[in-house]
C-alpha cells in the first residue's frame, strides 16, 4: 500500500472535475483551481500532465475521500436524525433530502449492507 501525501473532501453539490483541478492545483501550488479546470480537457491535459511530470508531482498521492472510503455503508439507509419541524435547520434539512427538480424525497436504499454510523 502507499500512503497518501495529502487529504482531499469533497461535497457532494460540487462537481466532481472542481474536486480534481483542486487537487491538481494544490500539486502545482497554485492557489486556486479554477485556470486548472480549464486545462482538463482531451486536447489539453497531455500538456497539463507533463506540466505535473516536470515539477516531479505526477506521482503526488492523495486520499480523495470520495473513492477512499465506502460511503454507501453509512449514508444509504436513511438521512440522519431531523430536526425540530418549523424550525430553519429542519428547512435546511429538508432541502437536502430533496430531489431539486421534483421536490420528492429521495428513496433510501433497502440493500443488506451493515451500517456503520457514528453512535
Amino acid at each position: 500500500p502507499m500512503l497518501a501525501q495529502r487529504l482531499a473532501s469533497h461535497t457532494l453539490t460540487n462537481l466532481f472535475v472542481n474536486t480534481v483541478a483542486a487537487m491538481v492545483a494544490d500539486a502545482l501550488g497554485e492557489p486556486t483551481f479554477a485556470d486548472i479546470v480549464e486545462r482538463m480537457t482531451p486536447e489539453a491535459l497531455p500538456l497539463l500532465k507533463h506540466e505535473l511530470h516536470q515539477r516531479g508531482v505526477l506521482s503526488m498521492t492523495y486520499w480523495f475521500c470520495a473513492l477512499s472510503v465506502n460511503q454507501h455503508d453509512n449514508i444509504c439507509a436513511g438521512f440522519g436524525p431531523a430536526p425540530p419541524e418549523g424550525t430553519a435547520d429542519f428547512k435546511l434539512y429538508d432541502s437536502k433530502r430533496r430531489d431539486t427538480v421534483t421536490r420528492r424525497i429521495y428513496p433510501v436504499c433497502q440493500c443488506p449492507t451493515i451500517k456503520h454510523f457514528n453512535n
